[in-house]
């Protein structure tokens, strides 16, 4: 039996809005101090701004499904929407994990990065170009977005062939 005396519980509202304001100062912070820490490459400081912008998108979202308001006033509010959610923390934990990692060594991790998320769409591309074997103009519509994506290059290198996982 689960003596009450001896649960914790704590109060978001204590904090959860001083979370967001933090996430949007840290954000403004990368912008306007950051190529004072990370000079090379130039793109990295907008990843993790981005990365930022995600995980406090996704955690006000998860604060809106789960305000106390919501949950007992909405009509239309079901337990399940704050279930299926909560997959939405690992997204959190993501996004955090990759500033963290890139932080660690910039210069190496930062492009590390960018060419896992581009290789992956190249790969989607390929996959796009198999199913659409028949149809040239599909195709054609492809292959010219995979080129688009080529362009995107943050080495000058044939970096196909040097993706490194984070």
């Amino acid at each position: 039996m689960i003596d009450e005396k001896n649960i914790i519980r704590v109060d978001a509202k204590t904090f959860q809005d001083a979370l967001g304001e933090l996430a949007a100062t840290m954000v403004q912070k990368v912008f306007r101090e950051g190529h004072e820490h990370i000079r090379r490459p130039e793109f990295v400081r907008e990843d993790i701004a981005t990365l930022i912008r995600y995980a406090a998108s996704v955690y006000n979202l998860l604060n809106y499904l789960n305000a106390d308001e919501r949950r007992k006033e909405d009509c239309w509010w079901y337990v399940r929407y704050g279930v299926t959610a909560m997959s939405l923390v690992r997204v959190l934990i993501d996004c955090l994990y990759n500033v963290t990692a890139i932080l660690e060594n910039p210069t190496e991790k930062g492009p590390a990065y960018r060419k896992s998320g581009l290789k992956k769409t190249l790969d989607d591309l390929d996959e796009d170009f198999r199913l659409y074997e028949g149809q040239s103009d599909r195709r054609q519509y492809i292959a010219q977005r995979r080129k688009a994506v080529e362009t995107l290059n943050p080495s000058g290198k044939n970096w196909l062939f040097s993706i490194v996982r984070l």
